[in-house]
């Protein structure tokens, strides 16, 4: 059984990364591991919530060249360039990316949305033998069209983060700079002001995105 010593945060995490590590960036990072991203890959992230937001970051962290983020949401899409990825709106993202990577496609997509049709558009996106990672929960009636899957050789990983199996890995990235989980808590609250704050994130209100609540 762990110590009170080891339960502790470590040196060198902020209390906002502390967080992020039992929830959204463990969730996003899973999908960069199960994606494979390597050193040099081009990557796109679909959905810039906090997981797909977390998962852009991670990819860069892992070594991707390039990180496209696909988002709807003008605000939410902004983020993720403040650690150098390229935001693009849905409706132009295909046409996009397939001209900045000379009608090749990316090397790994992860669809943090795990739509019907984000996941169709992940199947475009990638290149002859890529790889996908749904970290979005998919519904029962989702229609995954596998004939596209196959006749481009792409590997589809599906799955549910093991948070503190990733630990391991996020702790020195973390610790060292290269992933800083900035941008991801847009409003802070004490406890007391909670039904405030749940209030704000059911109306999803005032850019909310994610809320940090402290005693």
């Amino acid at each position: 059984m762990p110590t009170l010593e080891q339960k502790k945060i470590p040196e060198g995490v902020t209390d906002e990364q502390a967080v992020l590590l039992t929830d959204a960036l463990a969730t996003g990072y899973y999908g960069v591991k199960m994606a494979n991203v390597k050193a040099g890959d081009t990557v796109t992230v679909i959905g810039q919530g906090p997981v797909g937001l977390m998962a852009a970051e991670a990819a860069y962290a892992a070594g991707a060249a390039k990180v496209f983020t696909i988002e709807p949401n003008v605000v939410r899409r902004s983020k993720s360039k403040s650690f150098g990825a390229v935001p693009l709106d849905p409706d132009v993202a295909v046409r996009s990316i397939y001209e900045d990577t000379k009608g090749i496609g990316v090397d790994a997509v992860i669809d943090a949305v795990g739509k019907e049709n984000t996941i169709k558009q992940a199947l475009k996106l990638t290149r002859m033998g890529g790889r996908i990672s749904i970290l979005g929960i998919i519904q029962k009636e989702t229609t995954i069209p596998l004939f596209y899957a196959q006749m481009k050789s792409i590997t589809i990983h599906g799955g549910i983060a093991g948070v503190s199996n990733l630990w391991t890995d996020l702790l020195p990235l973390i610790q060292y700079g290269k992933i800083k989980a900035e941008n991801v808590f847009t409003h802070h609250f004490s406890l007391s002001d909670g039904a405030e704050a749940y209030r704000l994130f059911e109306a999803q209100a005032d850019g909310v995105m994610k809320i940090m609540m402290t005693p």
